[in-house]
This record gives C-alpha cells, structure tokens and sequence, in this order.
C-alpha cells in the first residue's frame, strides 16, 4: 500500500470520527438542556398546586394539553434521519465516483519506450518494471477506494428509501402515531 494512500485514510477516517462526536455531543446537550426545561417546567406547575386534586383538575382541562404538547420532549424526526442518511449517500457516491475518474486519469509515464532506452542494462530494466508496477498498485489503490465509497454510498441510499418506505407504513412521516394493542 502507499504511504500517501494510507495517510489519507487514516485523515479522512479521523475526520469523519472528529465530526460524529462533535454531532453526537452538540445533540447531547441540546437534549439535556430541553429536558432541564422540562424537569423545571414540571416542579414549578407542581408546586403551584397545592393538591393532587388540583393537579388532576388542571391536567384535564384544555389549557393544560396546549401547554404539555409545547413542553413534550422532541423525538428523532423521520424525515431528518432519512435525509441525513440520503445526504451522506449521495456524498459517498460522489466521492467515490471522482477517486474512479481520477485514476483513470493518473499520469503513468511510457514504460515501454523507458525500456526500449533500457535495453540491455539489467538494474535499469528492473528499476522501470518497478516503478511501472508501483504505478499500477497507486492506480488500483485509489480506484479500490473510489469502490469501497461508490458501494458505501448506494448502501446509504439504499438504507434512506428503506427507512422512508418504513416510516410512511408505520405513519411516523405523516406526524400521525400508531395506535399500540395492548
């Protein structure tokens, strides 16, 4: 493998970790912050009432349902599951796609008339067999990564029109809930 191949694999791997956990701490806290939110919401209406009477009187009423569902913690939108994972897959394909362009446009020096000037001097006959082979492993390895991206992508594609075709069956597209037996 190239030495350059495998820094850029391991820069790309790094930063797409930096991004996932930067992602998934900025979700943490906005989560913990909205349930704080909540958490406080819910002792001051609770200290505001003195019995669980009242508390129960209130919470039947009509001016209490608007305020709960203003409050209520806010789950994972279907739709922006389905889109991130189809924003990543077209960005995967992409990429891929353009790692496979590039190397078939990798400048690869005439080899045969190197050897043609060559001919007869066994070291540099071996030193441009070398170079030609070491050409062609540069060549595969960018195009093996254009693969592994271009096969990455179609999966993520692939995931987001199943994950939409699941949420329009379980109406969780629609804003509507699923009625649970039991």
């Amino acid at each position: 493998m190239d030495e350059r191949f495998a820094i850029m694999t391991v820069l790309v791997s790094l930063i797409v970790g930096v991004v996932t956990i930067l992602k998934a701490g900025l979700e943490h806290f906005k989560r913990s912050k909205t349930e704080k939110l909540q958490f406080d919401l819910y002792n001051k209406v609770l200290d505001k009432f003195g019995s669980h009477q009242e508390v129960m009187a209130w919470l039947q009423s009509e001016g209490s349902h608007g305020i709960l569902k203003a409050i209520e913690a806010p789950r994972p939108m279907a739709y922006n599951r389905i889109l991130n994972a189809v924003q990543a897959g077209m960005l995967a394909v992409v990429l891929g796609a353009g790692f496979m362009a590039v190397s078939t446009q990798m400048p690869t020096p005439d080899y045969q008339a190197h050897q043609r000037v060559a001919a007869g001097d066994p070291e540099k006959e071996w030193m441009i067999l070398h170079d030609a082979q070491r050409d062609r492993e540069q060549v595969a390895g960018v195009n093996a990564f254009g693969i592994l991206l271009l096969t990455a992508g179609f999966g993520l594609l692939a995931g987001g029109g199943a994950s939409y075709y699941l949420s329009r069956k379980f109406n969780l597209i629609n804003g509507e809930k699923t009625e649970q037996i039991g």
